[in-house]
C-alpha cells in the first residue's frame, strides 16, 4: 500500500509539473494576433482581435505557427507521433498540407514556408526542405543546435545556430549565406554553454530579431554589427516568441520556471518611444491588463482554477493517503 501511494502521488505530481512553452506568434494585416499555447486545453491556438480572445484549435500540441504571404495561418501539430502541417483559412476551413509519422519527412517543431510554398523544417541537426506529403525532403544545410526558422517578406529564409559562437544564416535564391557570427559574445552563454533563443523574426531590410529566454531579452542583429538589446522582460517573465507589425514589436512571454506554476502566455507590445502595453494574458481578464508605461508586474488571477486544480488534487490525495496508511499501521 505504501508503494501504491507513493507511485500515484509521483504520477500526479509529474502531470501537474510545468510543461515546456510554445513560441509561435504572428500578427495579421488586420491586427489579429495568433499565438500558440501549451499551458491550456492540452494545447491551444488562440486568436486575439478587438479585445476578444478566441481559441481557434484546442487539444493541439503546437510550437510554431506563421501567417504566409497568401494570408492564411499555418501551424504544425504533433499527435501520437504524427506531425501535421495545417492550413487554417480565413473562413475557418482547415486543410492538411503535410502529414508524416517519419520526422525525417516532416517535423514541425521549427518550420517556415517560402513564397514558393516549399516547407523548411529542422530535424536531426539538419535544415530540410519539402513541398508535399510523400516527397523525400532535400537536406539544405547541417544546423546543429539550430533554433528559429523564419521567412522574411522578400522571400529569404533565415535560421540561427546557437552553438559555439552563434551564427545567423540566410537562404537567398537557393544559396546559404552567413549573415552574422559571434552573436553569443553579446548575448552570452548559460549553464549548458548555449543561449536559448527560440523566437525569431527577420525583415526584408535584413534586420533579425531573436528572443533569448534565459537573459529575458530580445536582440536586434544587423550585418556587421553587434547584437543590440531592444527589449527586456520583467521578472518573472521570459520572452519566447516575437513578431513585428506596423513597426510595433510583439513579444510572447511565459513564466516562471524551476517547477513553479506556469504563467501566461501573455503578449506585450513594445513601441519605438519606449512605451509598452500588455494586450493579452491568458490568465487574466482584459480589464486587469496594464496599459501604461513602464510595464507593471501583472499578478496572476488566483481565482482561475485551471492552473492549480492538479496540484491541489495531488496535495489532497497525498494527505488522504497518509491518513489511510497511518490508520493501517496503528
Amino acid at each position: 500500500m505504501r508503494y501504491l501511494i507513493v507511485t500515484v502521488i509521483t504520477v500526479l505530481s509529474s502531470v501537474a509539473a510545468k510543461c515546456h512553452p510554445a513560441w509561435g506568434i504572428a500578427v495579421a494585416k488586420d491586427g489579429t494576433i495568433y499565438f500558440a499555447d501549451l499551458y491550456h486545453n492540452q494545447g491551444t491556438i488562440w486568436s486575439f482581435a478587438r479585445g476578444n480572445l478566441t481559441p481557434l484549435l484546442k487539444n493541439a500540441h503546437v510550437h510554431s505557427l506563421l501567417i504566409h504571404a497568401d494570408g492564411d495561418l499555418y501551424a504544425a501539430t504533433e499527435h501520437e507521433q504524427r506531425s501535421n502541417l495545417l492550413r487554417i483559412r480565413k473562413d475557418g476551413r482547415i486543410d492538411t498540407v503535410l502529414s508524416s509519422m517519419d520526422y525525417d519527412h516532416f517535423f514541425g517543431s521549427q518550420f517556415t514556408i517560402d513564397h514558393e510554398m516549399r516547407v523548411y523544417f529542422l530535424h536531426n541537426d539538419t535544415i530540410r526542405r519539402v513541398s508535399r506529403t510523400g516527397e523525400i525532403p532535400e537536406p539544405i544545410y547541417p544546423a546543429k543546435h539550430s533554433s528559429g526558422l523564419f521567412t522574411s517578406n522578400d522571400g529569404s529564409v533565415w535560421f540561427a545556430m546557437r552553438d559555439r559562437n552563434g551564427y545567423i544564416y540566410r537562404i537567398n535564391n537557393g544559396k546559404v549565406e552567413l549573415f552574422a557570427t559571434d552573436i553569443n559574445k553579446t548575448i552570452g552563454v548559460h549553464s549548458n554553454g548555449q543561449p536559448f533563443y527560440f523566437g525569431m523574426y527577420a525583415t526584408a531590410e535584413a534586420e533579425v530579431f531573436l528572443a533569448e529566454y534565459k537573459s529575458r531579452s530580445v536582440y536586434r542583429v544587423t550585418k556587421g554589427n553587434k547584437p543590440q538589446k531592444v527589449f527586456g522582460s520583467e521578472m518573472p517573465w521570459h520572452p519566447i516568441g516575437i513578431s513585428i507589425a506596423d513597426s510595433i514589436l510583439y513579444v510572447l512571454e511565459v513564466g516562471p520556471e524551476d517547477g513553479k506554476p506556469n504563467l501566461g502566455p501573455r503578449i506585450v507590445q513594445s513601441f519605438s518611444n519606449g512605451e509598452r502595453r500588455t494586450v493579452v494574458n491568458v490568465n487574466l481578464p482584459s480589464e486587469q491588463l496594464s496599459t501604461k508605461p513602464p510595464l507593471k508586474k501583472v499578478t496572476v488571477n488566483r481565482s482561475s482554477p485551471s492552473k492549480y486544480i492538479l496540484p491541489a488534487a495531488a496535495f489532497i490525495f497525498a494527505i488522504a493517503g497518509i491518513v489511510f496508511f497511518w490508520r493501517k499501521i496503528r
